[in-house]
């Protein structure tokens, strides 16, 4: 039996008759096998709950909260089920975007740290090279623009040692 309201949800016509024998027709083939899987075990305790993507009678593919309880005869044999079956749909849709999201912004992260890493390693190694070099000078042989290019020439070199400190900071907070 069909209310209105499943009837509403499952877009069927006024006098379809349900059965258990169709009952798979109203889901998405990639979750038959949680469905058959959830109709057995259903025998053995007194109630189920799932989200699976169903379909309409008129070929809507849908995401549905399917809460059922079988009903058995006297051999214990299921010969119904009773339930509420919930269309979730836009709920759904809006978690699987919100999912994507967070594991598009994780994959960004995680390029960005490594682009990071990488760059401060290579910065920091040139750095370093640039600082020995401006050490093997001797300020008392050069004339006064020498020094002066070669005081430029430190500041510039502690300009990028600082910016490569930040950068090592930011990298370390990850």
């Amino acid at each position: 039996y069909f209310d209105k309201q499943l009837r509403t949800i499952l877009e069927t016509p006024a006098g379809y008759e349900p059965s258990l024998k169709n009952a798979l027709h109203f889901f998405d083939k990639d979750f038959h096998k949680i469905v058959i899987e959830e109709f057995e075990n259903s025998k053995k305790r007194k109630s189920g709950e799932y989200e699976v993507k169903m379909v309409s009678y008129k070929g809507n593919l849908f995401w549905a909260r399917v809460i059922a309880k079988p009903i058995l005869d006297s051999r214990k044999k299921i010969v119904g089920v009773r339930g509420i079956i919930v269309n979730i749909d836009e709920e759904k849709k809006k978690e699987i975007a919100l999912q994507n999201s967070i594991s598009t912004i994780e994959s960004n992260n995680t390029r960005l740290f490594k682009f990071a890493n990488y760059v401060s390693h290579n910065l920091k190694l040139h750095i370093n090279n640039l600082e020995l070099t401006s050490q093997l000078f001797d300020d008392n042989k050069l004339s006064q623009d020498e020094k002066d290019l070669l005081y430029n020439y430190k500041e510039t070199t502690k300009g990028l040692a600082s910016t490569v400190s930040q950068l090592n900071e930011v990298v370390s907070i990850q």
